[in-house]
């Protein structure tokens, strides 16, 4: 599995802007959508604890914890991704000349 979380900030562009099949569309969306669980999270660590904010205290908790799981849900999401494109790639180029040949690129993708 490629491991794109680890990557630096700029070597990951670099490889989402390389000829690379991944990472990709997919892979990008996903890391989005963690980075905007991230800023949920912020959001509520901002609040929870502040007496101005007591009301809704059981709520951000709440929100923090969900958007932190969501966050790391999303960047493993991110580098399934990566992995299934990987193998999809890889299907396509086995060879068809054969029934079965066919039948296991078939079953490969």
């Amino acid at each position: 599995m490629k491991d794109i979380a680890s990557l630096p900030v700029e070597d990951l562009l670099e490889e989402l802007s390389s000829s690379s099949a991944t990472p990709g569309g997919g892979s990008a969306s996903a890391l989005c959508a963690s980075i905007a669980a991230s800023l949920t999270a912020m959001v509520a660590n901002l609040t929870v604890g502040r007496s101005r904010f007591a009301e809704v205290q059981e709520e951000m908790v709440q929100t923090l914890e969900r958007s932190r799981a969501l966050s790391k849900e999303f960047l493993d999401l991110a580098m399934k991704d990566c992995d299934a494109f990987d193998r999809f790639m890889e299907a396509l180029a086995l060879p068809r000349d054969s029934e079965q040949d066919r039948e296991t690129r078939k079953r490969s993708m």
